[in-house]
């Protein structure tokens, strides 16, 4: 540990380019209150979960994104970084929230390209696996429907299989 000024709390800091020689999740940070213009040393992930072997719950923060950053008891020579925000509203994945309340919130995976996952509890949407180009497989009480997003599709439900909007259907 460091002596000299501790430093408590959360800190607004922006994830530099770098990959972590490790391979332990770590970034490197600009954070003007502690290091000035110069690259943080490798910040530790707080992740929510981080079993034996390889048990992880993973998602690294790209280049450019703003991210919370602590210090391992105040030392500012042990940076953790501990989650991310968006610094203008216009960046929050809104589809994260459709359908979801405080009672009922949705399990929301997105990329930055907007590959996304939903997770919900609403029954006709209880899984939903999206690409930007509009390809999609939803997984509800009332069956699994796959499509293309270029007029394709196929629906099982029941003991049917519906292709292309009923052009064929199997019962």
């Amino acid at each position: 540990m460091t002596s000299g000024p501790r430093y408590f709390g959360k800190y607004r800091a922006t994830v530099l380019p770098g990959l972590d020689p490790l391979v332990q999740g770590r970034i490197q940070v600009q954070l003007a209150d502690r290091y000035g213009l110069f690259p943080s040393t490798w910040a530790l992930p707080a992740l929510p979960f981080a079993g034996r072997g390889s048990a992880a719950v993973v998602a690294l923060p790209p280049t450019g994104s703003m991210v919370w950053v602590e210090f391992e008891a105040g030392d500012p020579d042990c940076p953790i970084w501990t989650g991310a925000f968006w610094p203008e509203a216009n960046g929050f994945p809104v589809k994260a929230l459709v359908g979801a309340t405080p009672l009922n919130p949705n399990i929301h995976l997105q990329t930055t390209t907007g590959v996304s996952v939903t997770l919900s509890d609403l029954p006709a949407t209880q899984v939903q696996v999206q690409t930007p180009t509009g390809a999609m497989v939803v997984i509800g009480e009332a069956g699994i429907s796959i499509t293309n997003g270029k007029g394709a599709s196929i629906v099982m439900t029941g003991k049917s299989v519906i292709i292309n909007e009923g052009a064929l259907v199997i019962t």
